[in-house]
């Protein structure tokens, strides 16, 4: 069994598959733990990444010059 890339689970989870694309994932992961695994992992570091919002770095990481 071929496995859904990384691409078409991200575009599966943001919805952005078209209509027989988003079928034939749906499918797919209804047959393959391996897939769906991966899906339900990648869902939760999406949700992860929005209950941190917006941070504000005070730390400069722009081009130095150097001390030599």
């Amino acid at each position: 069994m071929t496995h859904l890339t990384e691409e078409t689970l991200n575009l599966f989870l943001d919805q952005a598959l078209a209509e027989p694309e988003a079928l034939a994932a749906q499918a797919h992961l209804a047959a393959c733990p391996a897939c769906s695994a991966s899906l339900a992992d990648l869902s939760l570091v999406f949700s992860r990444l929005e209950t941190l919002g917006d941070s504000q770095i005070d730390l400069d990481l722009g081009p130095r010059p150097c001390s030599g």
